[in-house]
């Protein structure tokens, strides 16, 4: 696939995954008697969860797109349904999500035609972005409900409630309601002046694929604004110290349940030490060296990341 219809898949944000336009139906989700007339109706269509991974059609490799049921089909996949969410409404229509992972997929076999369960990951570059996001959303709450099907408090079990919008003990001493929470992340390319343009900070860790270099990354801690966030993660990990930090954009990322926060920040040392044991590798690259990098065996986060926005993006302002 070519880098102009990679850009062509993403949402009008730049970022794959985002840029959502279901009207969530914050007040109507909390209406049993408006939940119960859009799930009977045939027009209302339903997405499947299983295990982490989403029905997809996929023929012969070409154009991809999510598998929504509706009619018979989709009662059917209510009726087996471990968990339901409602994900929101577009012109009238409404979108359920519902969670089948306790199922065998021998058993879906008769829902799915020529679709199969797949990784969101593989897909997501080529699909809609209006189904990219939707599959997106989906898969971060079902996700949630399963985490959350026991009370923190308390120990007992929690139900779902408000439309799968949130999660209550059932122990009625207890009662507490639970919210979807996301774990949210700073994303950074940190650049510095020089010959050729400058260069920008890239690392690898031990786990990734062979040969894949990123942007820095990590957790937001207690406590901090997301610019220290910034600037801890890239002097923990590579002794770099950075000044200007500058947003660039957000992208949900649910593998499981975050959101990444991307950055650009401008580097004020440039020296690389490996403090943390985190990261296997890192380097200052210019352009001209990322633009060799399969000659090398090397290359870029998958197309589908803000990792590969943030340097995509930087490769064209050279």
């Amino acid at each position: 696939m070519s880098m102009s219809s990679r850009r062509a898949s993403f949402s009008t944000h730049g970022v794959a995954y985002g840029g959502g336009t279901l009207d969530r139906a914050v007040l109507q989700r909390r209406d049993a008697a408006w939940l119960d007339e859009r799930l009977h109706r045939r027009d209302t269509r339903v997405i499947a969860v299983w295990r982490g991974l989403h029905l997809i059609r996929d023929v012969n490799g070409v154009s991809p797109s999510a598998v929504m049921l509706t009619g018979a089909h989709a009662r059917g996949l209510l009726r087996i349904a471990d968990t339901l969410a409602l994900l929101g409404v577009k012109d009238d229509t409404a979108y359920f999500c519902v969670d089948v992972s306790s199922k065998e997929a021998l058993e879906l076999t008769p829902l799915m035609g020529q679709a199969r369960f797949q990784e969101l990951r593989e897909v997501g570059v080529a699909l809609d972005p209006f189904e990219a996001n939707l599959l997106a959303h989906g898969r971060a709450l079902m996700h949630w409900h399963r985490m959350q099907s026991y009370c923190s408090l308390c120990a007992q079990r929690t139900e779902s409630i408000h439309g799968g919008a949130a999660r209550r003990c059932v122990n009625l001493d207890c009662g507490h309601e639970f919210y979807p929470r996301l774990d949210p992340a700073v994303i950074v390319l940190v650049t510095r002046s020089g010959p050729e343009g400058g260069a920008c900070l890239l690392a690898r860790q031990s786990p990734w694929p062979k040969g894949m270099y990123a942007v820095l990354a990590g957790f937001v801690e207690p406590g901090e604004t997301l610019e220290d966030a910034v600037r801890r993660e890239v002097a923990e990990e590579t002794s770099v110290r950075v000044g200007a930090v500058a947003y660039h954009s957000s992208q949900p990322w649910p593998f499981p349940g975050s959101v990444m926060i991307g950055f650009r920040a401008e580097a004020q040392s440039v020296g690389i030490t490996l403090n943390d044991g985190e990261l296997e590798d890192a380097r200052w690259c210019t352009r001209a060296q990322i633009r060799r990098f399969p000659e090398r065996g090397l290359f870029l986060p998958r197309p589908d990341s803000l990792a590969h926005l943030l340097i995509d993006q930087w490769m064209a302002e050279g």
